[in-house]
């Protein structure tokens, strides 16, 4: 009692060598479109969500690791260090520093030099 196919199955059946390319095809396509809208997330924030509270002002990178952050909570501006082992408070504005200037370094620098003026 043998196994009888008819030939119109076999002539219905894909081709294995058509069906194999036409499955590895879309399974390139299917992860590049994974990866490509990971890295648009990734860019545009979307993950993240908008906090009115709590606001990044302005950030001077310093090097790859380590960058100044100017960060508005309330109405308290703190100036951070970040690096890539730590985050640590350098100062608390009792004043809010004026950022509408086009340079946060500038900023800096103009509020460092009048603190030591001040100090001395």
């Amino acid at each position: 009692m043998g196994l009888l196919v008819s030939p119109l199955a076999c002539a219905q059946a894909p081709e294995l060598t058509t069906s194999i390319p036409t499955m590895l095809f879309g399974l390139v396509v299917t992860i590049a479109v994974i990866y490509l809208l990971a890295g648009l997330a990734r860019k545009t924030n979307l993950g993240q969500f908008k906090n009115s509270t709590m606001q990044v002002l302005a950030v001077l990178p310093l090097s790859a690791k380590e960058k100044l952050l100017l960060v508005q909570v309330g109405e308290c501006q703190l100036l951070l260090g970040v690096t890539g082992q730590s985050i640590n408070l350098l100062k608390e504005f009792s004043q809010p520093l004026d950022i509408k200037a086009p340079d946060f370094k500038q900023s800096l620098t103009q509020f460092i030099n009048t603190n030591k003026k001040n100090n001395d």
